[in-house]
């Protein structure tokens, strides 16, 4: 089959799939000086770590050979399942793939945020011999909003620390919060008690702005806010205005609402604020794994079977 990579600004994810793809199927990197729409007419697999464009119905009518749409990782909202399924085209991503990675820059940030790293990282090179005050993880409350693979492994390594756990996670079930040793908890409970907020949900219509005005009066003066999720699961200007008025101490994002950022936007000159470039799952040992998912997933759809997971399990899939 014919498979079309398209994240080009991620050279080790193409790379990854290119040693894992069967010599059966042809792989191809997304030209980025046309539309994509020009270069899929003989497409069987478009797959992406991030599509640059919604694959929706202009993207589908430009592929009349397209069997599956691959996310290269776990958030899929950049595909339009409903549009693909019409169409009869698999949609799938790869769970759990890449969790490891993204627990661990969590509590990279967490870290950085508790010790106002970033700040201690920039006082030699300035001519200064700062010690910024700290505090520390052990026994803070961390609050996970979500606790499904990528939440899981987070309050392993936050237990570690010696820290307490909720969790608010309406799809997982009571045997997970108990294995974890994580405390069930409405949100409003959650965002009240916790030191530190984590979130951990994809981006749906139920999660957007989940994170807004009400939720950040909720939260302690002094607690961070973490987001290696998606950006659009916190509001901007809420998220500004917490900062600015000092109804959270600060926040760490690896995800935002539109990327690239505009360096130029005011919430990127704050103090309190650490980003990072979306680098959550970019990892050799993740890239390696969620590459393996997309390779068998291909062989799967072309030896007419479904890919696992399918997100869109309806699908009467096409004939070509």
């Amino acid at each position: 089959m014919n498979v079309l990579f398209c994240t080009t600004s991620f050279p080790p994810g193409f790379e990854a799939l290119k040693r894992n793809l069967s010599s059966q199927h042809t792989l191809r990197v997304k030209d980025t000086s046309r539309p994509l729409e020009e270069q899929i007419s003989d497409i069987e697999v478009l797959s992406a770590a991030g599509f640059p464009d919604r694959v929706a119905r202009k993207t589908l009518e430009s592929a009349p050979r397209l069997r599956l749409v691959h996310q290269f990782g776990v958030g899929y909202e950049a595909v339009d399942i409903e549009v693909a399924t019409e169409f009869g085209v698999y949609v799938a991503n790869t769970p759990g793939a890449n969790s490891i990675a993204v627990a661990e820059l969590t509590i990279l940030l967490m870290l950085s945020l508790i010790r106002d790293f970033p700040e201690a990282l920039t006082t030699i090179e300035r001519g200064k011999w700062g010690e910024p005050m700290g505090t520390e993880l052990y026994g803070k409350t961390l609050g996970l909003v979500g606790i499904g693979n990528i939440g899981a492994e987070v309050a392993k390594r936050a237990s570690a620390f010696g820290m307490k756990v909720l969790a608010y996670d309406v799809y997982v079930p009571e045997k997970v919060f108990a294995e974890l040793g994580a405390k069930r908890v409405d949100l409003k409970t959650l965002l009240r008690e916790s030191d530190i907020v984590s979130l951990h949900v994809p981006l749906t219509k139920e999660t957007k702005d989940l994170i807004g005005e009400k939720e950040f009066k909720l939260m302690k003066k002094t607690a961070f806010l973490v987001n290696t999720a998606r950006g659009g699961v916190v509001h901007k200007d809420a998220l500004y205005k917490a900062l600015t008025t000092g109804e959270i101490r600060a926040a760490a994002l690896d995800v935002f609402w539109v990327e690239p950022p505009d360096p130029k936007d005011p919430i990127f000159k704050l103090k309190n604020l650490i980003q990072s470039p979306h680098i959550g799952s970019v990892t050799y040992e993740a890239y390696d794994n969620i590459a393996k998912i997309v390779a068998k997933n291909v062989d799967r759809v072309a030896k007419g079977l479904p890919p696992e997971p399918c997100l869109n399990p309806s699908v009467v899939p096409r004939k070509n």
